[in-house]
């Protein structure tokens, strides 16, 4: 059983597993690239958390466009994930919730403050007219 092992050969299937979270997805689109510049041939492949999800990004397309100009990685709905995670992440549903129902509230006292500003200028400006 001293079988030497050699470099990747096309003969031998090659499996490919992912796990890990959080910015872990990027580390696996980048050993995705390398992997597919050397020329390796995934047969298989799996994961558990973000790997999971770059398991099927490396399913679908081999990994090979996640990085180019319009690839996942590039993309904003990337940027759009880790800002709603970096403001709901930890939170329950029912705390995400109350907090968007609350910063409906504040965005319409804002409002009202607003147009009560507005009068407020506008009745100045009758009282300087000295009527």
């Amino acid at each position: 059983m001293n079988e030497t092992r050699d470099a990747y050969s096309p003969e031998r299937r090659t499996a490919l597993l992912f796990t890990g979270t959080g910015a872990d997805g990027a580390y696996h689109a980048g050993a995705m690239r390398a992997i597919q510049e050397a020329g390796v041939k995934i047969d298989v492949v799996g994961g558990r958390g973000i790997g999971a999800v770059a398991a099927v990004l490396a399913a679908v397309d081999g990994g090979s466009q996640l990085w180019d100009q319009g690839g996942f990685w590039r993309s904003p709905a990337v940027e759009t994930f880790y800002r709603w995670r970096s403001k709901y992440g930890g939170m329950s549903v029912s705390e995400a919730r109350r907090l968007k129902d609350l910063e409906v509230e504040n965005r319409k006292l804002k409002q009202l403050l607003a147009e009560a500003h507005l009068d407020n200028a506008a009745m100045k400006e009758l009282l300087r007219k000295n009527w």
